[in-house]
């Protein structure tokens, strides 16, 4: 999918107050969800047909669909009740009044039934925004991580510039005086352009991604708390700037990397820190879930994480995600 063009998602100076970060939130999730040529704007400002007085709102979507310009206003409220029937028909006239083509209003808490059936009869989209963190998410869930990684044991390089007897030279240096294992987890890597210092893994992970695809695992057919025969993979990253440099300051530039590489599987319950939900109404529709895991380790490139509710033992989510 395209990316939607971003418009002026301002941060403000009262971004630090909870209902403009729900505001924001709020903003940047529909940004993410957009389809390609929507405009997403918060705050937005837009004239009062009658007036002429510009009227606040908490965001806009904005498109073009053929010669006709469509907006779509976004009105937020992060309110400990559910919001009423009141708050709809505020929104009913806002529409008319700026001459919006629709009009979203998210709660983090949810509607009545009254602002519901309200909304139906006068097409006013509705849609929750759920943020829990900490006690708040093992109070309602339980879950568990199923987790691929790899871990790195050997690596060959082949150098540009002719460079590859006095880069090994170098190497061999390198692994006297810190033991093999820097030469899989060390940071002895450069990258032009940056300040990024990597090693095997690092860059095994950072270029190779495309190697960790659903059918590898399949094929496989890795079992929990099992690993791999030993693999191997062959980087052609010539052009990605890696290198190596001396203690006397000689570059040797690399030009591909071919690495032994085992992939292994398990199971955690790791924490969850922080959990994102925005959905309609009755969260029978998820339109964005976002996930964040305390002690993520960086070499594991795929998990799959099942989600259940506590009280009625629904499954919220189980798949795999790619990091």
């Amino acid at each position: 999918m395209g990316m939607a063009k971003k418009g002026n998602l301002s941060k403000g100076k009262d971004t630090g107050k909870p209902w403009k970060a729900f505001e924001k939130a709020v903003a940047r999730i529909e940004q993410e969800i957009a389809q390609p040529g929507l405009v997403v704007t918060s705050p937005d400002f837009i004239p009062d047909l009658i007036s002429g007085t510009k009227r606040e709102v908490d965001a806009s979507i904005r498109l073009e669909v053929g010669s006709a310009k469509i907006l779509i206003v976004i009105e937020c409220r992060n309110r400990s009740n559910k919001q009423d029937v009141l708050w709809i028909e505020q929104l009913i006239q806002k529409r008319t009044s700026i001459g919006a083509s629709e009009i979203i209003a998210v709660s983090a808490n949810g509607f009545t039934k009254e602002a519901i059936n309200k909304a139906k009869q006068n097409n006013i989209k509705l849609r929750l925004l759920s943020n829990l963190q900490g006690s708040d998410i093992i109070e309602k869930y339980t879950w568990e991580r199923d987790y691929v990684g790899y871990r790195t044991y050997t690596s060959h390089l082949d150098f540009l510039d002719r460079c590859g007897i006095e880069a090994a030279n170098y190497l061999n240096e390198v692994a006297r005086r810190h033991g093999n294992s820097v030469l899989s987890d060390g940071l002895i890597f450069h990258r032009t352009g940056t300040d990024e210092l990597m090693s095997t893994s690092m860059i095994f992970k950072h270029f190779y991604d495309k190697a960790y695809e659903d059918r590898m695992f399949d094929d496989l057919k890795i079992s929990v708390g099992g690993e791999s025969p030993m693999l191997s993979l062959t980087m052609d990253i010539q052009d990605s700037g890696v290198y190596l440099k001396n203690d006397n300051g000689e570059v040797y530039r690399v030009k591909s990397m071919e690495v032994g590489f085992k992939m292994f599987r398990n199971v955690s319950v790791d924490s969850i820190s922080e959990l994102t939900k925005y959905s309609n109404e009755d969260e029978s529709y998820m339109f964005y879930k976002e996930m964040k895991f305390d002690n993520t380790d960086p070499l594991v490139p795929y998990s799959k994480f099942t989600l259940v509710e506590k009280d009625n033992g629904k499954n919220v989510e189980t798949k795999w995600e790619h990091h």
